[in-house]
């Protein structure tokens, strides 16, 4: 069965013409969003969440990068809240078990995720690098990925990529 959600949000762009800067904000509030919850016998239970998105984008000269062309600069920062969050210490935390020490909804009551991209263009907008980077700061972990977009002509179009993923998070 799939459970009925109720969604509540909104979203709000302004441009701040001084310094050439659009600001966002989204917010989402559902009720009734299932968890895994090792802590029921059903192994689920029922939460209500609260999502938002704070968030900057500028298009900004770099001179010695490109001296012709702009490069989108675009910031943010996505919030998430289990208002209904449950977790409690097992008995492998007291034997000291690695793994088994908390039981519950395994996702953080509250986390934060923030993104930084960096995108440029060349060759009348046919090349176009960009570089990627993610951090999640409750589980402590980053990402990195820079790529390659080719426009190589109205049929063909290469795309090369790499992803490199480091923290401390799931090594503790």
């Amino acid at each position: 069965t799939f459970p009925r959600i109720n969604l509540f949000g909104g979203s709000m762009d302004f441009y701040v013409d001084p310094i050439k800067t659009v600001f966002r904000v989204e917010a989402a509030y559902t009720t009734g969003e299932e968890f895994a919850n090792t802590l029921r016998p059903e192994l689920f239970s029922k939460s209500d969440v609260v999502r938002y998105v704070i968030g900057i984008d500028r298009n900004t000269f770099i001179p010695f990068l490109n001296r012709r062309r702009a490069f989108l600069l675009s910031a943010q920062v996505f919030g998430q809240h289990i208002l209904q969050h449950e977790r409690a210490p097992t008995a492998g935390s007291a034997l000291g078990i690695p793994g088994f020490t908390e039981a519950g909804i395994p996702d953080f009551k509250a986390n934060w995720i923030a993104t930084l991209l960096i995108k440029g263009w060349w060759l009348s907008d046919r090349l176009s690098p960009q570089l990627l980077y993610a951090r999640d700061f409750r589980a402590r972990a980053n990402v990195i990925s820079p790529s390659v977009d080719w426009l190589i002509s109205d049929s063909w179009r290469l795309v090369v990529a790499g992803i490199m993923k480091w923290g401390r998070g799931a090594n503790q």
